[in-house]
């Protein structure tokens, strides 16, 4: 079957998938993951059983110190609790946050 669209998927996973953006939160502004749009899409492969987790979270690309600090401290961290509520939610996939 290959990659999964939004629009392609069973609603029951779109659901589960809107609960995980909409439960985790930015520690900082303590709104959700879905409103704050760092996320901009998720792929679903049935046949390696992968969700992949688009973000629009990058590392640095200079040698900014205040960009690197920011990324430790607040960038990284919500890309680790994504992946553990993904994780959770869909214990039997391999989870990809990028």
């Amino acid at each position: 079957m290959g990659d999964t669209t939004a629009e392609q998927m069973d609603p029951g996973m779109t659901a589960k998938i809107d609960g995980v953006l909409a439960a985790v939160r930015d520690e900082v502004t303590l709104q959700p993951v879905s409103t704050l749009g760092l996320v901009t899409r998720v792929r679903y492969n049935s046949e390696h059983s992968t969700l992949v987790v688009f973000t629009t979270i990058d590392d640095p690309k200079t040698p900014c110190v205040a960009c690197n600090f920011t990324t430790a401290a607040v960038f990284h961290p919500l890309r680790i609790r994504l992946r553990e509520a993904f994780e959770q939610t869909f214990p039997d996939l391999t989870i990809v946050v990028q």
